[in-house]
């Protein structure tokens, strides 16, 4: 995620992994010209199973700035979209998505 945000990888790489408007967030929100990100601590809380908001504030550049995300289990069976590919694929097992993200 946070090399998405740096520009060192495309936003595709994450297709499978995040929903559309996550998608669609990393590739409007990506700086051109900073390179150097480093992630501090880790903070990860579970308001309910199947859930978790994750923080850390990390270096983007020579700025101080917060990453949130929002994890959702996508159940087994379930049908999903794989963005940027135009196919369906249905999960065999419980699936981590990120579905929401903010670079503060």
């Amino acid at each position: 995620m946070l090399e998405v945000l740096a520009g060192r990888r495309q936003p595709g790489q994450l297709a499978a992994a995040v929903t559309p408007e996550v998608l669609r967030y990393l590739g409007a929100s990506r700086p051109s010209t900073v390179r150097a990100v480093a992630p501090g601590r880790v903070h990860v809380a579970q308001p309910h199973p199947g859930a978790a908001e994750v923080v850390t504030v990390c270096r983007v550049g020579d700025r101080i700035r917060a990453l949130t995300l929002r994890l959702d289990v996508v159940p087994a069976g379930r049908t999903a979209a794989r963005q940027g590919r135009g196919t369906t694929a249905t999960a065999r097992q419980d699936t981590w998505v990120c579905t929401a993200v903010r670079l503060i």
